[in-house]
């Protein structure tokens, strides 16, 4: 690792200083943290490209107390760098304590600037900052998101349907949403799901088709319930051929 430079910067709210440094720095050394994107995206084209000119915006990493380079912002450069059979990559090297919810908050910011993120990538960063403490008001004011959008994120995130049909088919947050209602209900998430995947022009009239039978099938029961309090006998309608 050779360093090419050092100085000082504020970074937050409140400001605090960080020692920071710039070097040249062998991928495969660098550990690759917790990010808020489900998956790199390594396209052959941006792999090609880091093989052809390297990488040419510096990496952004915090050494660790043992030493160890941890990759704050830069995961798909360094990964790509890797497959790539880069021998270095530069990194910004910053030294000092680690706000988590601000290292999410950048990473969101940075990977929308480069890379139009998907929405599941942006449910799990939610559910990250919920995590560790911040409320839905509280993200959406550090992350400038509408508060509604970011409730049904997190109950996207909170849902084992939601989230699993999300990330997989890489739905829009409002139709992982509108999955997300019926998920005590495996059929009809089974089958809205195959709609939002197959005919997305169609998923909100299928959604609501299922909100439609799933409120008469309420009303019958409650019908039903109300009857058999009064004990009167209900006669099965008659089938016919």
């Amino acid at each position: 690792m050779t360093t090419t430079a050092a100085t000082s910067i504020e970074v937050g709210s409140p400001p605090a200083p960080e020692s920071v440094e710039f070097a040249h720095v062998d991928p495969r050394t660098l550990v690759v943290g917790v990010n808020v994107r489900a998956d790199a995206d390594l396209t052959p084209a941006f792999v090609g490209s880091i093989k052809q000119h390297g990488v040419l915006q510096a990496v952004r990493a915090r050494r660790a107390e043992d030493g160890t380079l941890v990759v704050l912002e830069g995961q798909r450069r360094t990964l790509a760098a890797v497959e790539a059979q880069r021998d270095t990559i530069p990194v910004q090297i910053i030294d000092g304590t680690e706000d988590e919810a601000r290292r999410i908050i950048e990473q969101l910011a940075e990977n929308d600037h480069r890379k139009d993120m998907r929405d599941s990538h942006r449910t799990a960063a939610f559910q990250q900052l919920s995590l560790i403490g911040l409320n839905a008001a509280q993200i959406a004011k550090r992350t400038g998101t509408d508060k509604g959008v970011v409730a049904s994120a997190l109950t996207v995130a909170g849902s084992k349907f939601g989230a699993a049909v999300q990330a997989k088919y890489d739905l829009p947050l409002d139709v992982a949403a509108a999955i997300t209602e019926f998920e005590d209900d495996p059929e009809t998430v089974k089958s809205l799901t195959a709609v939002a995947v197959e005919d997305p022009n169609g998923f909100a009239h299928a959604a609501q088709r299922a909100r439609d039978d799933r409120q008469r099938a309420a009303e019958v029961a409650a019908a039903r319930d109300t009857l058999a309090a009064q004990n009167v006998t209900e006669i099965p309608r008659p089938a016919y051929d």
